[in-house]
């Protein structure tokens, strides 16, 4: 995992070279795009460049609904809610950086 640790409530954030990097569009779309290894426990991640919105399990998000996740946020999900989160634009061009963590 690419990942500095960091003293505050995360612990950690991601670095460039993370396992996943998206950028964000206008419409909704998976957070995490790819399938997570069976061995991923979390994962820790970082918005830069713009802010989302973010929504688990079931529902869209709009650049209006959602959870609001601005530039420079960052946390950790678990594998379940990284599974199911969606994601959308809100405003600027996010990038989402995040990283696999398996322990």
């Amino acid at each position: 995992m690419n990942a500095r640790v960091v003293n505050n409530t995360v612990g950690m954030i991601p670095v460039p070279g993370c396992d996943f990097v998206n950028a964000v569009g206008a419409s909704a779309e998976d957070a995490v795009p790819a399938a997570l290894a069976s061995s991923t426990r979390a994962v820790v991640w970082t918005l830069d460049g713009g802010t989302a919105r973010v929504w688990f399990g079931g529902a869209d998000p709009t650049a209006s609904v959602g959870m609001l996740l601005t530039d420079g946020a960052s946390g950790t999900w678990s594998r379940r809610t990284a599974e199911t989160a969606r994601i959308v634009l809100s405003s600027g061009t996010p990038v989402l950086h995040a990283c696999k963590r398996s322990y």
